[in-house]
C-alpha cells in the first residue's frame, strides 16, 4: 500500500503562506502603480499643456510670503546675528556647517 506523499493544500507549512501572500501582495502593489502611473498620464494629456522643457517655470505661478518668524530668522541669517527676537522669545544661533547658523529657542 502507497502513502500519497504529497502534501494538501492546507498542510502548508506558515513560511510557505507567508512567502505566498508577499508575492500576491507585491504583484497587486505592482499593477496598483501601473494604473496610477496610467491615470497621470491621462491626467498631464487631457490638461492641454505641452511637453515641459526643463529650464522654463510655468507662467503664474507665484511662491508664498514669508510668515513672520521665517522673515526675522532669514534677516537674522543674512545679516549674520547670533540671535533674534520674536513674539518674546529670543532664539539663539548655533553654527552649522551645511547650513549655516540654526536658531532654536533659549
Amino acid at each position: 500500500m502507497k502513502h500519497n506523499t504529497r502534501r494538501s493544500h492546507k498542510s502548508r507549512s506558515q513560511k510557505q503562506r507567508r512567502s505566498h501572500q508577499h508575492k500576491r501582495r507585491s504583484h497587486q502593489h505592482k499593477r496598483r502603480s501601473q494604473q496610477h502611473k496610467r491615470s497621470q498620464k491621462q491626467k498631464r494629456s487631457n490638461s492641454g499643456s505641452s511637453k515641459r522643457s526643463g529650464s522654463t517655470k510655468s507662467s503664474g505661478s507665484k511662491k508664498r510670503k514669508h510668515n513672520e518668524y521665517f522673515q526675522k530668522m532669514l534677516h537674522a541669517k543674512k545679516n549674520n546675528l547670533s540671535s533674534f527676537n520674536y513674539k518674546g522669545q529670543e532664539y539663539v544661533g548655533k553654527q552649522h556647517k551645511h547650513l549655516g547658523m540654526i536658531y532654536s529657542k533659549n
